[in-house]
């Protein structure tokens, strides 16, 4: 990887990367399985992205504008998916008559393509947090962090607005190749539970480096040692211990390095080691993620299969810069949320954006929804109220006049 190009940095909700081999691999039929498992995975770090990156469209989820970030081919992504998730358990003659319903209900959608099936998946199928889950909640006016072992949906609205419709003539042509011939936009609505970890419970990982390994599979590890090295930072240290290290068998599996071989024999950990230490060479070739490797045995151990993982020192964060960088994106889409609640015609216009920064920029309108929009973005971000609110509400809305764009906002 290019380490002096700039690296396109967002936040990811840690609950995914602490159960990201769940997500991935096939665990239980009540958990994401199959072959949609890293398409899956993509989408939620889109999402994560355009929360941080894509103010204006962020809801919409256009299928150009994804394969273009996430390394897809468009023509890929809408092909006709061959087990649809909508049709399990449904016979031809039901199929078809999802097909007739979506001919004569603009409202009603068949999911039919590959990047729809996993969409799909995303608003229908809960992800299952097999280690637990952390999420945030607010009360008496402070943040509280909850234990939720159980799962949530990532998309918890979805519609679509078919922009041309296939005719009737070519029904037959799209049961063969899927809704590909539809322009069609998604309008989907995330799960606060998920939102709200992008501010207070997160990590950062880089797109350019999830890409790159994810041609050989190594997108789940890399996002797995980034978790940790993000743990290890919050206990002020940069290195695992002996007692408390990755499992060598937990790190084989998220590396996808099997233990059986075909015949059903096992394979031999010397191998297996060997196949590890070369994924740890790649990630740290391919990725912003730097660290050594140093292999130990327990007392009950004749060789050495406990890795000691030592990343390059972690600078140390400015809290208040990440800080202010949260609030500048909860502050952002606050103050669009007010917009759509008193502009309506204006909040679904082509021109969005410039009739946004010009009613932004004016004081003299909603100045009671903007300071609202203030208040509880500060209040998100920090998970309670400054004693100085007030005054901080009245410079917020003096400086409004000269700002150019939301960048400027603090």
């Amino acid at each position: 990887m290019d380490t002096t190009a700039p690296l396109d940095i967002f936040r990811i909700d840690k609950n995914i990367a602490h159960n990201i081999d769940y997500i991935s691999k096939y665990h239980s039929d009540n958990n994401i399985v199959n072959s949609d498992g890293g398409l899956i995975k993509n989408l939620i770090y889109y999402f994560c992205h355009s929360y941080q990156n894509n103010l204006f469209n962020f809801g919409n989820f256009d299928v150009i504008d994804f394969a273009s970030k996430f390394g897809y081919s468009p023509d890929y992504l809408k092909k006709r998916h061959p087990e649809p998730e909508q049709f399990k358990g449904k016979s031809p003659e039901e199929i078809e008559r999802l097909y007739y319903q979506q001919e004569e209900d603009i409202s009603f959608k068949v999911y039919d393509s590959i990047v729809e099936n996993a969409l799909y998946i995303l608003h229908t199928k809960p992800i299952i947090f097999a280690r637990g889950a952390r999420t945030v909640d607010y009360q008496n006016n402070e943040i509280v962090y909850n234990k939720q072992s159980n799962s949530y949906l990532i998309i918890q609205q979805l519609n679509t607005k078919t922009i041309s419709k296939i005719t009737k003539e070519n029904r037959s042509s799209r049961k063969l190749q899927g809704n590909q011939g539809s322009k069609v936009v998604y309008q989907y609505t995330l799960n606060n539970l998920f939102i709200e970890n992008l501010s207070h419970y997160y990590l950062k990982g880089a797109k350019e480096s999830l890409i790159q390994l994810r041609k050989s599979s190594l997108d789940d590890l890399y996002l797995y040692l980034s978790n940790l090295k993000n743990t290890l930072a919050l206990k002020g240290t940069n290195k695992t211990t002996r007692e408390e290290t990755p499992n060598f068998e937990l790190l084989c599996k998220i590396a996808n390095i099997k233990s059986i071989k075909e015949n059903g024999e096992p394979y031999d950990n010397k191998y297996r080691k060997r196949d590890l230490v070369k994924c740890f060479t790649e990630i740290n070739k391919r990725s912003e993620l730097k660290f050594e490797v140093t292999w130990v045995k327990s007392d009950k151990q004749r060789w050495n299969y406990i890795p000691i993982l030592k990343f390059e020192d972690i600078k140390a964060v400015d809290l208040a810069d990440e800080k202010r960088s949260v609030f500048k994106n909860r502050l952002s889409h606050e103050l669009l949320e007010a917009f759509r609640i008193c502009k309506g015609g204006d909040y679904h216009s082509d021109n969005r954006d410039v009739l946004f920064m010009s009613w932004l920029k004016d004081i003299s309108q909603n100045e009671k929804e903007k300071r609202l929009a203030y208040e509880t973005a500060h209040f998100r971000t920090h998970g309670k109220i400054s004693q100085f609110i007030d005054n901080m509400k009245d410079s917020f809305i003096k400086k409004l006049t000269l700002i150019n764009s939301l960048n400027e906002l603090q």
